[in-house]
């Protein structure tokens, strides 16, 4: 694999950027054999306090639980152990510093491999895919947002509450309690087709350019993206732009093979590659009984 890596960073009207990333491309060859290239994006929660340093601490600690993977040890596993490492990481970080629960932070993390990509998350920050046709979202944004919704697709709570609800927004899972209330991961298993483009981003991007952009920026700009990204948001010129932090992963295609495949219509969206179509989409989350909503600023 021909990996390229972007990455960007913004602190848009805030007064603190609390947005937080790193990768694994400082990790040998022979790491990357069987471990493959890393990309982690952690974005703190600005209504709390330490929003900065529980990013910072989340980062650092994931890339280095993950450096720990054993060749025996498969990718699934390796980042399941690193979000659970980085989230006693930022508990400690906010016990140390006084912070009691007032400290935490969004994380994503991806791994591009010769075997297929592989992502874990908590909160809502996103992972996109691309192909430069289509846009699918890897991650769901683990908000309250999304149980209102399912509430009222079974008819246990009024549709019109479920689009209104003040708290929409409030995060249902995120690192900085004891245990990470939800977890979510996938993998999209087999040879990863050249020409895609995995990208990590902040709600500060999503939030404030449009996914018809985001896909056009991508697909015109397959290796340096991220800036440009960011670029398009702050010219939009949002009174409350929030940290901005894009991460691009791309599969180089050769020199002389630039063209895009033609994507087949599935039943619900366009597939992204060949062989990656949405039926082998796995995504499996683990739910906790105890949750606490938390709203980032």
């Amino acid at each position: 694999m021909n990996i390229t890596i972007d990455t960007a960073q913004n602190i848009g009207k805030r007064n603190e950027q609390q947005d937080a990333f790193g990768t694994s491309t400082a990790l040998s060859g022979e790491f990357t054999d069987h471990g493959g290239v890393l990309a982690v994006v952690a974005d703190g929660m600005g209504g709390l306090q330490g929003g900065a340093l529980a990013s910072l601490a989340a980062v650092k600690t994931f890339i280095e639980s993950y450096a720990g993977k054993e060749r025996s040890e498969d990718i699934e596993t390796a980042l399941k152990r690193s979000i659970v490492a980085a989230n006693d990481a930022v508990h400690t970080t906010a016990e140390e510093n006084g912070f009691g629960d007032n400290c935490g932070t969004t994380l994503i993390a991806a791994v591009l491999h010769e075997s297929g990509i592989y992502w874990v998350y908590a909160g809502d920050s996103r992972i996109y895919l691309t192909d430069g046709k289509a846009l699918q979202q890897l991650t769901e944004d683990q908000i309250y947002a999304r149980r209102l919704m399912q509430a009222a697709e079974k008819g246990l709570v009024d549709k019109e509450l479920a689009k209104t609800h003040p708290q929409r927004e409030a995060l249902t899972s995120y690192l900085g309690d004891k245990t990470i209330d939800e977890i979510g991961f996938g993998a999209l298993k087999g040879s990863v087709p050249k020409g895609v483009t995995l990208l990590l981003c902040t709600d500060g991007l999503y939030k404030f350019l449009e996914e018809g952009s985001i896909l056009e920026i991508c697909s015109k700009n397959r290796l340096t993206p991220a800036k440009e990204l960011i670029a398009a948001a702050l010219a939009k010129g949002h009174r409350s732009q929030d940290n901005i932090t894009a991460v691009t992963m791309y599969n180089e295609k050769p020199a002389d093979s630039v063209k895009t495949q033609e994507i087949p219509e599935t039943k619900r969206e366009k597939s992204l590659a060949a062989g990656f179509s949405l039926s082998r989409l796995v995504k499996r989350s683990f739910s906790f009984a105890a949750r606490k909503n938390r709203k980032k600023d």
